[in-house]
């Protein structure tokens, strides 16, 4: 019943999105967002914890919080409107940055292993990409069966092969030889190793820095931040070498921790874009 009502709001939302002028859209998103920080206690608990243990002072995190969770609105409010209802809009709304860090990873010929993180709005990050590469990306089915249905059409429509979590890698290992863009979300926390992010030990998986050391494909850190409400920059870091000394546990983590150092200077570039509603550290 839960699930059918919140699938009804998302509706009403989309809708709303999809006819409202440019400054009431995005304030409706960012309103939703403020909502629904207030409708999870527990969330927004685990936003506060998370900040102060990141470093943050206490009388920076009430605000940094609020402007989080308008920002996760905000992604919503976009990615219904530049994905599911105006597509064609996106290109001119996005800057390219850093596109000769790409343009090398491709170069070298065994695949890319684009690293990203749950910041600004990743989401439309593969819309983007995939409108001149192909791109790849694992993804875990929503709860919610109405909203699965709603993001793995739109997924589907902008370009970009999902694997579910779980199922085989064999499609990601097809994709990295044919010389093509593999997603990783990177940034919470999973069975891997310890690695240190914010100063404080995080267990994080280890998965794109394995593919990464057993398949020879560059590491590329990638973001889409926010400029303004709409409006976003798609930025490609320099690739990350992988630590390679043939003991392969050993060097996946030390990769990782490389990998982890990178979306921690994109965090303190925009902290209030980042997803921080996921426990980080075991304290939380």
């Amino acid at each position: 019943m839960l699930h059918r009502l919140l699938y009804i709001i998302f509706i009403i939302f989309s809708r709303l999105v999809l006819i409202l002028p440019e400054k009431w859209r995005w304030d409706l998103g960012k309103m939703m967002g403020r909502v629904a920080g207030a409708l999870v206690p527990s969330r927004r608990r685990i936003v506060i914890d998370n900040m102060l243990q990141a470093g943050y002072s206490p009388k920076e995190v009430p605000h940094l919080a609020r402007r989080t969770w308008e920002a996760l609105g905000l992604l919503g409010a976009e990615y219904i409107y530049y994905s599911i209802g105006y597509p064609k809009k996106l290109e001119k709304m996005v800057q390219w940055e850093g596109e000769e860090h790409l343009d090398k990873a491709i170069s070298r010929g065994k695949g890319v292993i684009l690293v990203v993180a749950h910041l600004g709005n990743w989401e439309l990050l593969g819309t983007c990409l995939a409108k001149k590469h192909p791109v790849i990306a694992i993804a875990r089915d929503q709860d919610n069966e109405g909203f699965n249905r709603v993001i793995l059409g739109s997924r589907s429509q902008s370009g970009v092969r999902i694997v579910p979590l779980n199922a085989s890698l064999k499609p990601i290992l097809s994709a990295l030889r044919r010389n093509e863009i593999a997603a990783f979300m990177v940034d919470q926390r999973g069975k891997g190793g310890y690695i240190p992010f914010f100063g404080r030990n995080a267990r994080f998986y280890l998965g794109a820095a394995t593919f990464a050391l057993r398949t020879g494909a560059s590491i590329l850190p990638s973001r889409f931040v926010r400029v303004k409400p709409g409006q976003f920059r798609l930025i490609f870091d320099p690739l990350i070498d992988p630590v390679d000394t043939g003991h392969i546990e050993e060097d996946a983590q030390a990769t990782t921790a490389l990998i982890m150092n990178n979306v921690e200077q994109q965090v303190r570039e925009n902290p209030d874009q980042w997803l921080w509603m996921h426990k980080l550290w075991k304290e939380t």
